[in-house]
């Protein structure tokens, strides 16, 4: 084993440092020691060289002497610092994949004495259990019948207008009179037969409608809702015009609105005229106001307007169509309704 740099040196100098504190205690001088007198008095070979000042010895130097015990083993030095993880080495890859190994030998078949069956087991049926029985509850009371809810107020009678008898048609045509036959020569003979009666002529054709004004109209007295903030048909007429034509439309309706408890209420009933599914016409009427709490009010309604129309010639559909709207509003009922078109020359 390889010792440390200086160790030989350090013992020297520990050694020179014990001999140095002997050699203090002395209060003469010496010479120089003599290498060769030395040798002759002691085994260890040559002496010391000591060196003085002022009384105190400076410095020594002496032959190499035997070497020591060795020393006790000092405490073992505190543990250095982890090195710094050196750097990732290279990769070179999986390496490949080894030979499969030989499927080894397949076993013998194993044999062996199927087992006998077992005896089959014999056990007892349970007897069945008693039915449960129990008494039946008495038929609860029937509830009392509620109060009859109150009579609707009857709605007003619908009114309209009876259309003009239409004007008689023009009588056909009289048909052409027959050829007149030659008059005979000669002497005048006896009368002759009398010819056959010639064809009748042909009918004239049905002479054209005269002008004046035709009545289509649809009303009913029977109830429908009117579910709040949804536009609902009220009744629909068809009419068929030709060119230069007009049409006087009027619509009407009669609507009961029952109001709830609270202290104010507002509405607007909006009533609209379409043909054949577009909007030609629409009015629409509303009302705020207060009324007494906790009680329960029925407000009727009349709405209702007229309009002249110039449709293209051919065959429509009109219809009346209502849309409600409101707070504090229990329900609403069309009690009414009506739709009249009256068709007449441009």
């Amino acid at each position: 084993m390889r010792k440390k740099r200086g160790f030989h040196k350090n013992i020297r100098a520990k050694r020179a440092k014990c001999s140095l504190l002997k050699k203090q205690e002395l209060s003469a001088r010496k010479p120089k020691s003599d290498c060769k007198k030395d040798r002759k008095k002691s085994k260890r070979g040559c002496g010391t060289n000591v060196y003085i000042k002022d009384q105190n010895i400076t410095f020594q130097k002496s032959g190499r002497g035997r070497r020591g015990p060795r020393g006790a083993t000092g405490p073992r030095g505190a543990t250095g610092l982890r090195g710094v993880t050196g750097p990732t080495g290279d990769y070179y890859g999986t390496g490949t994949t080894g030979a499969t190994g030989f499927t080894g030998v397949t076993g013998a078949t194993g044999f062996g004495a199927t087992g006998v069956t077992g005896a089959t087991g014999i056990g007892v049926t349970g007897v069945t259990g008693a039915t449960g029985f129990g008494v039946t509850g008495n038929t609860g009371v029937t509830g009392v019948t509620g109060l009859a809810g109150a009579t609707g107020v009857t709605g007003t009678t619908g009114i309209g207008v009876t259309g003009n008898t239409g004007v008689t048609g023009v009588t056909g045509l009289v048909g052409a009179t027959g050829v007149t036959g030659a008059t005979g020569i000669g002497v005048t003979g006896n009368t002759g037969v009398t010819g056959a009666t010639g064809l009748t002529g042909v009918t004239g054709g049905t002479g054209a409608t005269g002008s004046g004004n035709l009545l289509v109209f649809d009303q009913s007295p029977s109830s429908i809702e009117l579910p709040l903030t949804e536009e609902t048909t009220l009744t629909t007429v068809t009419v068929t015009t030709t060119s230069g034509q007009n049409v006087w439309l009027n619509t009407f309706t009669e609507s009961l609105m029952v109001i709830g408890l609270a202290a104010t209420f507002s509405y607007t009933l909006t009533l609209s005229i379409y043909r054949d599914d577009t909007l030609i016409a629409q009015v629409t009427e509303g009302l705020e106001n207060d009324k007494v709490v906790g009680v329960l009010r029925v407000y009727s309604l009349v709405p209702g307007f007229n309009w002249v129309d110039s449709p293209p010639a051919g065959t429509h559909i009109y219809e009346a169509r209502a849309t409600f709207n409101g707070t504090n509003i229990l329900v609403v009922d069309a009690i009414t309704r009506g739709l009249i078109a009256n068709i007449y020359e441009n």
